[in-house]
């Protein structure tokens, strides 16, 4: 008995020690190295870049504005439209991209997106294709640098995500955790003489290779096993180590959780499928590329490592109690000692700038938040490809009866530029708890609001509510910070603004700052006329009509002038947007202080208004606002629900 359980003991450590010495191996040889870029090239093969699609119309235009200046004549940038419902493809052929619109709802996926769009530039094949994700941003001078890396094998350029703003600690290590798997590893590896693989963006392969390539499949880490189809034909990528791609992770709990789940369980079933397979092929064919490869891919992701490592050790460490050997505990307490030091050495030369010391000490935390991801490995694995939920789409959430569109500040500038291009013209409205309270009491206001097209939660109460119900929104959507987004949004299109109330002198102060800030943008009048309970409209129409139709109209009155206001001039304007800001042209000028952004993050702006207008706003937020704050979050921690 006592034979078998040391061998149950020694399986479970080698179980866990092979990933553990790859691991403290790469961390302590990129520890070892600096990211060296290599010199900007001075020529380089024909490029056609690659842009798979599916309902993008929001970071679309970002990543299209940085591709298309660097691409040479003769060069091509195509963008599947895949299953779109939106307008991505209408965005794209406006910026200057070749379109491929694809419908087919049974072979859904990003390979059979990318498949289409091979089969498009197969007439007129590039020298090197590059592949870039809809939703990043690219660096300047990655397209030139992936096709002159990739003029004889494939390469992957750094591609990282940073946590979204405003995001706590667990976005914060998980974008570390990121960068971590996509620099860190793939630089030490390099360093140990081995490849790299390809994650899917900011990559180049060159084109006479695509004919080993499978991608016409719904395969949920597609980028993963087009990496090792490629190297086990004998053509494993090169490390790049220049930035080429960013962008952010989710800012909702519900897209994070999912996005992390297909990374999550497309890795581990490719490990067990597939990393066996490398190391035989690497060590019977003698191709040391393919065997560390093999290896590499044998690491499991790094918090569900940490948990099987941890109950390895309790299982040892049982076993040397009760009398059993010392040596299997002894083997893994000093891998998992390897690995904290090549992982600490690796954090002080590359991730200090990503995480303190203090995060990295509340590691746990963050392994707490991905167990339920790895519970789900047992019996609900994610079979299908599933599209990364992006920033600004969500459903449509109720709380307290106002129904809000779940779309945070990216997303609603680009659904205003997206219908703007339709030649739709609307209304967004920027709802708080003080409008929320008005919106349940008056069934005028709620007759009036309902009205809006766009609706979005300005106030950290109504985002805190819907967490509570179980439907979390994308964060605050704030109508002084969305003056500024939509401003420069709506400057790199040409597009013009209104501007509308506000204190006397402001509007044009604040129109001086946007037309500064945003030199593309149209800024056709201002005017700050004395709105009353009752008013005519005619002289607004003609005043907004003076300079040429506007494409938004920002209002900056109080509510519920506001609201009734835009209610009234927008059948005059059918096609122009009207956003209610409140008194954000005081903001911008400076006449009125907003408060410092860690103040807005954690929710305690009211807090500082009230300091700052005590008379004006005690009542709004001590005698109004707390009681019913504290009335809607046990409303909606019983009973909310989620609109459909």
């Amino acid at each position: 008995m006592t034979i078998l359980l040391d061998t149950v003991a020694w399986v479970a450590v080698l179980a866990v020690g092979l990933p553990l010495a790859v691991l403290a191996a790469e961390s302590c040889m990129a520890a070892a190295r600096r990211l060296r870029p290599p010199a900007p090239p001075i020529d380089w093969p024909s490029v056609a870049v690659l842009i798979p699609a599916h309902d993008e119309e929001a970071g679309l235009p970002r990543t299209l504005s940085a591709v298309m200046p660097q691409l040479r004549p003769g060069d091509r940038c195509l963008v599947v439209a895949d299953n779109c419902t939106d307008g991505t493809a209408v965005i794209a052929r406006r910026l200057g991209a070749e379109v491929l619109e694809r419908h087919d709802p049974v072979n859904r996926g990003k390979g059979f997106a990318l498949d289409a769009g091979l089969k498009h530039l197969s007439t007129a094949p590039p020298d090197v294709l590059v592949l870039v994700d809809a939703d990043c941003d690219v660096a300047l001078g990655a397209v030139a640098a992936l096709a002159a890396a990739a003029a004889d094998r494939p390469a992957q350029g750094i591609n990282v995500l940073y946590p979204p703003t405003g995001g706590g600690l667990t976005a914060r290590l998980s974008a570390f955790a990121f960068y971590f798997k996509n620099v860190i590893r793939p630089l030490g590896l390099a360093g140990l003489g081995g490849p790299c693989h390809l994650f899917g963006t900011g990559l180049a392969i060159p084109w006479r290779l695509l004919g080993h390539t499978r991608l016409a499949t719904g395969n949920i880490v597609e980028d993963l096993q087009l990496g090792l189809d490629l190297a086990v034909a004998g053509h494993a990528a090169r490390f790049l180590p220049i930035p080429c791609v960013s962008g952010e992770l989710p800012s909702g709990d519900n897209a994070a959780v999912g996005q992390r789940t297909r990374w999550e369980h497309g890795h581990v079933r490719t490990l067990f499928t597939q990393a066996p397979r490398l190391v035989v092929e690497g060590v019977r064919m003698g191709r040391a590329t393919v065997l560390l490869l093999g290896l590499d891919l044998a690491v499991p992701p790094l918090s569900l490592l940490a948990a099987a490592s941890l109950m390895v050790i309790t299982l040892t460490g049982g076993w040397t109690l009760v009398g059993g050997s010392i040596g299997p505990l002894a083997v893994v307490l000093g891998l998992c000692g390897l690995v904290a030091a090549g992982v600490f050495a690796a954090w002080v030369r590359h991730g200090r700038t990503w995480v303190s010391a203090a995060d990295l000490l509340r590691l746990p935390v963050y392994l707490m938040w991905k167990l339920p991801i790895y519970l789900r490995l047992v019996g609900r694995q994610q079979q299908k490809w599933v599209r990364a939920e992006r920033s600004g789409e969500a459903a449509m959430v109720a709380i307290d009866g106002l129904t809000l569109h779940a779309l945070d500040e990216a997303g609603t500038v680009g659904k205003v530029l997206t219908e703007l291009e339709a030649g739709r013209g609307g209304w967004v409205a920027t709802p708080n708890l003080d409008i929320l309270r008005r919106y349940r009491r008056s069934p005028e206001f709620r007759k009036l609001l309902d009205q809006a097209t766009i609706r979005v939660a300005d106030g950290m109460p109504l985002v805190w509510a819907a967490r509570l119900q179980g439907t979390p929104l994308p964060g605050r959507v704030a109508g002084s910070s969305l003056i500024g987004s939509l401003a420069t949004g709506l400057g790199t299109v040409g597009r013009s603004v209104y501007l509308l109330g506000g204190e006397p002198g402001a509007a044009v102060g604040a129109a001086e700052i946007l037309r500064r800030r945003s030199p593309g943008l149209q800024v056709l009048g201002t005017s700050a006329p004395r709105i009353g309970d009752q008013f005519n409209t005619a002289p607004l129409v003609e005043a907004l009509r003076l300079g040429g139709m506007p494409d938004v109209v920002f209002v900056g009155l109080p509510s519920p002038k506001a609201e009734r206001l835009i209610a009234a001039l927008r059948p005059a304007f059918p096609a122009t947007w009207f956003v209610g800001v409140g008194v954000s042209f005081s903001f911008l000028t400076g006449q009125l202080r907003r408060a410092p952004r860690w103040v807005q993050r954690c929710g305690m702006e009211w807090l500082f208004r009230l300091s700052v207008e005590p008379r004006r706003l005690a009542r709004r937020y001590l005698v109004d606002g707390l009681p019913f704050a504290a009335g809607l979050f046990a409303r909606t921690l019983v009973g909310g629900r989620r609109a459909t």
